[in-house]
């Protein structure tokens, strides 16, 4: 978890979006809603091997928090949302395809789009139509919900 939260504040904070929040507000806002958004989704962490490192601790080479959108058809412009992708620099190298084997195993197919309610600047390299802003799907409640008739 501590990767995961370190990684996603960090990520957020040098969006210019977040500029006008105060450090302390940012961190504790968007910790509450990475702690949510991993409670409520499907978060994979991948890891590089089985082997231990100097520390006792296995290595971890990415994460990616998100869900097959249950609303969108097979076909659909968005069927994966991803909320937050992330790989460590050593990984990141051609071959390794972390970050694609991260999308694959939460529902995502070559080919189809993905939406993402989260952007950083690793989002503007993305080839054009194959990555969607979707912030609006961030406050979606992803298990079905209870109505009153």
């Amino acid at each position: 978890m501590a990767l995961i939260y370190d990684a996603w504040l960090n990520g957020q904070r040098v969006t210019p979006i977040y500029d006008w929040l105060p450090e302390s507000l940012f961190v504790r806002l968007m910790g509450e809603r990475i702690g949510r958004l991993v409670r409520e989704n499907t978060t994979l962490v991948a890891r590089p091997s089985e082997k231990l490192g100097e520390d006792g601790k296995k290595d971890i080479a990415g994460f990616v928090c998100g869900r097959r959108d249950a609303s969108a058809p097979l076909a659909g412009p968005c069927p994966v949302i991803v909320h937050w992708i992330f790989v460590k620099v050593p990984y990141r190298v051609p071959g390794f395809d972390v970050a694609r084997r991260l999308l694959r195993a939460i529902g995502w197919q070559e080919g189809y789009p993905i939406g993402a309610t989260g952007w950083s600047d690793v989002c503007e390299t993305a080839h054009p139509g194959t990555l969607f802003f979707v912030p609006s799907l961030l406050n979606l409640n992803t298990k079905p919900a209870n109505r009153a008739a």
